[in-house]
């Protein structure tokens, strides 16, 4: 939820506002990721293409970035993550070169594999949705992990391991 103690420095109505926008979130964050990375990359020379992780919740704006704007995505590594079909209205496609790498990891021991505080789809099913749609929109350079004894975790190690791989390939 957006809550107005979490952003002290927009207006409470502006905030509230997007709350009630349901399934929307992304069309808030996504403008203010993309400032953010406009002045990293004037002031400190970042790249036009950025990596991408999220970890469950964080998930979502991480797979709405992909599906949404795969151009400017190197690589996504979605760890234990939720998705519930955002980005994918009026999504680009991967584009001629297979799209961003992609390497979707998820947890063997995850208490919301099968479901997220009783709902359904669990963390599997959602990226198995998310897999689906990744293909579907030609998306070549997919991968999928899941991880033995991990639960539900950010997989920090895994992250970085699949970024330093990324950045060994032409």
């Amino acid at each position: 939820d957006l809550k107005p103690e979490t952003y002290p420095c927009y207006p409470k109505a502006l905030v509230e506002e997007w709350n009630a926008k349901n399934g929307r979130r992304h069309e808030f964050d996504g403008p203010g990721v993309d400032a953010l990375l406009a002045v990293i990359s004037k002031r400190f020379g970042g790249e036009e293409k950025v990596f991408l992780t999220g970890f469950s919740g964080g998930g979502q704006y991480t797979y709405w970035k992909l599906f949404h704007d795969p151009a400017h995505v190197r690589g996504a590594a979605p760890a234990c993550a939720n998705f519930g079909g955002a980005g994918l209205d009026g999504a680009p496609g991967a584009g001629p070169d297979g799209g961003p790498h992609v390497h979707l990891l998820t947890g063997e021991k995850d208490q919301h594999k099968d479901h997220v505080f009783g709902a359904k789809p669990g963390i599997e099913g959602q990226t198995d949705l998310a897999e689906e749609n990744l293909k579907k929109l030609g998306s070549t350079r997919v991968q999928r992990t899941m991880v033995k004894g991990a639960g539900h975790d950010a997989l920090h190690a895994l992250v970085w391991k699949f970024i330093d791989q990324v950045l060994s390939t032409k």
